[in-house]
């Protein structure tokens, strides 16, 4: 059933199931099955045609019509959609990811201000590591960017 604010798209392709990682949407598609997706990741989907196609009025009124009439034994092999909440769950994860990802870099900055002895002793409180105090400044940022590769965020 779609909205203003969706476009239904048709799996045709063969994989069953298949798994969107291209566009990162983290949705799953069965043969046939129609999914209601928002205007921007339909027009992606549809620029590959060999897989997916516009969801005619007839495939949409039917996906509506078996959720309204009950659990047959056919329609319980229907997918649920849940695209609403797969997207959700993906921008979520997204959002997530970007967020480490800002605090990381955040961190490199960090280190690319701090003197030698700064960096000797945030190597220490943070990985219990020992930066040697004979190494230039530039030696001592690297090895302690290192650190953050190696072990992680602090």
């Amino acid at each position: 059933m779609t909205t203003e604010s969706t476009v239904a798209v048709t799996y045709v392709g063969k994989e069953n199931p298949f798994k969107d990682r291209l566009y990162r949407s983290g949705l799953t598609f069965t043969p046939e099955q129609t999914r209601p997706l928002p205007p921007a990741l339909a027009a992606r989907f549809l620029h590959h045609d060999d897989l997916f196609k516009l969801a005619t009025s007839t495939e949409v009124v039917e996906s509506a019509k078996d959720k309204k009439a009950g659990a047959t034994s056919e329609q319980q092999s229907q997918p649920v959609d849940d695209t609403a909440k797969l997207l959700a769950e993906q921008s979520q994860q997204q959002n997530e990811e970007r967020t480490k990802e800002d605090a990381r870099y955040a961190l490199l900055e960090q280190l690319e201000k701090m003197d030698r002895q700064g960096l000797i002793n945030w190597a220490q409180d943070s990985y219990k590591q020992k930066i040697p105090g004979n190494l230039g400044v530039a030696k001592a940022r690297d090895m302690a960017k290192s650190f953050i590769d190696q072990y992680g965020m602090p």
